[in-house]
């Protein structure tokens, strides 16, 4: 365990995680600088609270649990007769396949109940802004890297799986705002801020769209690419009954539903 640890410590994301966090706090300073000037709107600070409170515990969370999700990896890889040496192409090949397993993870955790429950936290906040990003499920982000187990029985390092799979899921940090409109073609071919304010819909007929990470080509290819309408998606959030700011009835409530079959 120590090991793996100290192997994570080791990566360039580690290394410079204060400075990605200056670069994020600052891209959401510019977000709010824009929304006060476009829409007279301001962040509300209860909601900001509560997810900068479940974004620590969940950072946390995942920090602990990061050498045991290296070890599981490290152990499965073993049982593989493939070794893939990590290389920049290997890189490449593995973000595409990642972001392929990541449409199929979230189609399901949208699709049933049990998904449901543990990522509607991540659509609970009814403003699309930045901090939206961040507002996540601690049950589903401590436990859906495991998603990506497949990935070494291929071949490739753990370590470059667990590392590609924080990049892919760093990419749609941009798309959580409405300051950036539709972007023409580029929207049918990665995800922006149009096809995510598709996904973060308060109707769960339209928020059932877009499940991609990066790439639209899956969405599209498999039929759930839905394009945002020409006067935008206005309304966000879940239609289940609100939780308030409270970050454990927030964490808590999808999975009380769930257990009581409500």
């Amino acid at each position: 365990m120590a090991e793996a640890l100290a192997s994570a410590q080791q990566h360039p994301l580690w290394e410079h995680r204060q400075l990605l966090l200056v670069i994020a706090f600052a891209i959401i300073l510019l977000e709010m600088l824009a929304l006060a000037a476009r829409y007279r709107e301001t962040y509300r600070p209860g909601l900001m609270l509560s997810t900068t409170a479940m974004w620590i515990v969940e950072q946390g969370g995942r920090l602990l649990m990061y050498p045991l999700r290296l070890a599981v990896f490290a152990v499965v890889a073993t049982l593989s007769p493939l070794h893939i040496a990590t290389s920049f192409a290997a890189a490449v090949v593995t973000y595409v396949a990642v972001d392929f397993l990541y449409y199929w993870k979230h189609r399901l955790l949208h699709r049933y109940a049990w998904g449901w429950a543990l990522h509607s936290v991540h659509h609970s906040s009814d403003d699309m802004n930045l901090m939206a990003a961040i507002r996540l499920g601690w049950v589903q982000r401590w436990v859906d890297d495991f998603f990506y187990l497949p990935l070494v029985l291929f071949g490739v390092e753990p370590v470059l799986v667990l590392l590609i799979v924080e990049l892919n899921h760093a990419s749609q940090f941009w798309c959580h705002t409405r300051c950036v409109g539709p972007l023409g073609w580029l929207d049918r071919v990665i995800n922006t801020p149009s096809n995510h304010r598709v996904h973060h819909a308060r109707e769960r007929a339209v928020a059932d769209h877009n499940y991609g990470s990066t790439l639209m080509c899956w969405d599209r290819r498999f039929g759930s690419y839905l394009r945002e309408p020409e006067g935008r998606v206005r309304s966000f959030g879940v239609a289940e009954s609100p939780v308030g700011i409270n970050p454990l009835r927030i964490q808590l409530a999808p999975l009380l539903r769930y257990v009581r079959g409500r």
